[in-house]
């Protein structure tokens, strides 16, 4: 997480927090799954490193919850003050003693507490949402103004994994619900077979009393998409990059859609990775199987 002022291009970065198995930062920020210390933050400072968990927060009962901004940044920067595994939100009351101001902080009441990895979200009406977790197989139903999740489903062993399937995202059809995961590598490039699954549930009830049931899953759509590629199924000569900015060889799907033209595009990103986006007919899900 990087917090900053200015724009994409020149930002003035005021703190960071990198929540990764090593508990460091990269040397370099080189691809999506590495993370490099932004200029002008120190790590203890005004950055954090954490060792891996879920559901990270800072907790009240471990560092201070009250003193001068620069008491309570050093506490925040202190790893043993953070605890994982559904920590509720701290509120904080900052001190300016030369001002002779109090301010508090208090996490906003519409906060969604137990999942800090939240990587997808479907209403399933105006008061709760299905939320997927990027860093656990399971979906959860959270009331949509906030607070805990209040029913929890683990779809990991229907679709036998063992691993994260680091789901990004979902859409929703009228009853059924598709999610994806990233279909990623791993952070020294080699393959990820866990997190190459698309998988369907259907849904029922709403609150606590909403139900899931599992429909299937697919594991073929990297393998479809770089054939498709390859083979210039789409009619772009895909070694062209004024058409490709760059040769298909993994991807990344970080939204799922439901669009009636059946197109597929890159990424909408800073102008530095795309000069914009560009849409050509591709094969829907189900058509391709």
């Amino acid at each position: 997480m990087l917090v900053y002022q200015g724009s994409e291009a020149t930002p003035r970065f005021l703190y960071a927090l990198n929540n990764v198995t090593a508990g460091t930062w990269d040397s370099n920020a080189s691809n999506s799954n590495t993370s490099a210390l932004p200029p002008g933050l120190v790590n203890g400072g005004t950055a954090i490193a954490l060792v891996k968990q879920n559901n990270f927060a800072y907790d009240g009962a471990k560092g201070v919850t009250e003193g001068t901004a620069a008491e309570l940044l050093s506490a925040i920067s202190t790893a043993a003050n953070w605890t994982g595994n559904g920590t509720a939100p701290t509120a904080m009351t900052v001190v300016d003693p030369d001002a002779g101001e109090t301010a508090t902080f208090t996490p906003l009441p519409t906060t969604t507490a137990g999942s800090s990895d939240a990587s997808a979200g479907i209403a399933l009406d105006a008061s709760y949402m299905v939320v997927g977790d990027d860093e656990g197989n399971v979906l959860r139903v959270y009331p949509r103004g906030g607070g805990v999740a209040i029913k929890e489903w683990e779809f990991g062993s229907l679709l036998g994994l063992t691993k994260e399937l680091d789901l990004e995202a979902g859409t929703r059809i009228g009853n059924t619900l598709y999610f994806t995961g990233s279909h990623s590598n791993k952070s020294d490039g080699s393959e990820a077979d866990n997190r190459e699954h698309l998988f369907a549930v259907d849904v029922s009830g709403t609150g606590a009393n909403t139900e899931f049931t599992f429909k299937g899953s697919y594991g073929g759509l990297e393998m479809q998409l770089t054939t498709w590629d390859r083979t210039n199924a789409h009619g772009k000569a895909p070694t062209t990059t004024a058409l490709w900015p760059r040769r298909l060889t993994r991807c990344h799907p970080s939204r799922l859609q439901v669009s009636r033209s059946k197109a597929w595009r890159p990424p909408l990103t800073a102008s530095c990775c795309w000069a914009s986006a560009r849409r050509w007919p591709a094969p829907s899900y189900a058509t391709a199987r």
